[in-house]
């Protein structure tokens, strides 16, 4: 008597899917309506590194990383269907629109990745906004149907408002998630973009990131509302010397360095606070106030004037850094046998 794969025991194919990785599954799945609602059923772990979605003008792409692997899937726009390239392989799909199709790849994908993905990458911003919110929209709902919370450790968007990041990051697990990425598409916009993130804020999501990355953008925030996290690199609008501490009038840079050094005191996790800036009226008041600089070595923001600063009770020195042709400011918390000796201020 010949056997089919319908007479295949369920714990066989456990036992099966148990051994293939995610490409092995996502193929296996198509070969029948047997092995597609077994799998279904089963839901075997895909076990993915990273997930990254990127769109381009009527096509987007998915990329997963799984062991040392990565496997890439282009779904392609055509008048008359779609076309889905992976492994070299052309297939095409007539009469479906590749939207579809790759989003009905995403929901298999995110149904059976249950271990923690180091990075969730969504780039979207070229694929034009009506195809932008249709994925969007489907993601949250993708995410809202899970058991349990996606857990990510990296985060990584392009230009999306408010309201769609919080789509995402409300769904997905507040404890897992370290850090947060958000670059804008165009890095030239004059005047450049304003990044609100005022609601992103309050969750804790945000409250637990260690590191923050804010590329392109400029958000209406001070040095200090950064402080409390071990490495952030973004853009403020204007860095200017003016009573921060509401305590006295003097410059701010006297005032900067005191809750800078006040704040290190009480946060270990810190290790750099990098920002770009779009204005500093005060430059000549900030060399005059502290001091004579030290000429920094070369670095991929150019030459540099450097203060160090001994942080009370401790044994490491703020590096405070300036890049004046970058517009870059940078704060840095480095061992005190680093630094040459008479070059540290108390």
């Amino acid at each position: 008597m010949l056997l089919t794969l319908t007479d295949m025991p369920e714990d066989v194919i456990r036992v099966i899917l148990r051994h293939s990785d995610f490409r092995s599954v996502h193929s296996l799945r198509k070969v029948c309506y047997y092995l597609r609602n077994c799998i279904d059923y089963i839901i075997p772990e895909a076990n993915l590194n990273t997930l990254e979605i990127y769109g381009q003008p009527e096509k987007i792409y998915i990329f997963y990383e799984f062991g040392k692997d990565i496997e890439t899937i282009e779904y392609r726009k055509h008048e008359k269907g779609c076309w889905v390239i992976q492994d070299d392989k052309e297939k095409f799909l007539d009469e479906q629109r590749f939207i579809d199709v790759f989003l009905n790849d995403l929901t298999l994908i995110l149904k059976f990745q249950s271990t923690k993905l180091k990075k969730f990458c969504l780039r979207l911003d070229d694929i034009g906004e009506e195809i932008k919110g249709e994925v969007v929209n489907n993601l949250s709902e993708m995410l809202k149907s899970r058991k349990n919370k996606l857990k990510v450790q990296e985060l990584n968007f392009d230009s999306f408002d408010q309201s769609d990041l919080l789509k995402v990051l409300l769904l997905s697990d507040c404890e897992s998630l370290k850090t947060i990425e958000i670059c804008a598409t165009d890095p030239f916009s004059d005047p450049p973009e304003i990044l609100k993130i005022d609601k992103l804020e309050t969750l804790e999501h945000w409250k637990n990131l260690k590191k923050i990355i804010i590329g392109k953008y400029v958000v209406e925030r001070t040095i200090q509302d950064f402080s409390g996290y071990s490495r952030v690199f973004v853009n403020v609008q204007l860095i200017k010397f003016v009573d921060l501490m509401n305590v006295r009038k003097v410059s701010l840079c006297f005032d900067l360095i005191y809750i800078i050094l006040n704040t290190l005191s009480t946060s270990p996790n810190f290790e750099i606070l990098n920002f770009h800036y779009c204005q500093f009226n005060d430059q000549r008041q900030f060399l005059i106030e502290f001091g004579p600089p030290w000429i920094g070595d070369q670095d991929p923001y150019g030459n540099c004037l450097k203060w160090f600063i001994r942080i009370p009770n401790a044994l490491d020195v703020l590096e405070i850094s300036h890049f004046s042709r970058k517009n870059i400011f940078r704060f840095k918390k480095i061992r005190a046998e680093r630094v040459w000796w008479g070059t540290v201020q108390d």
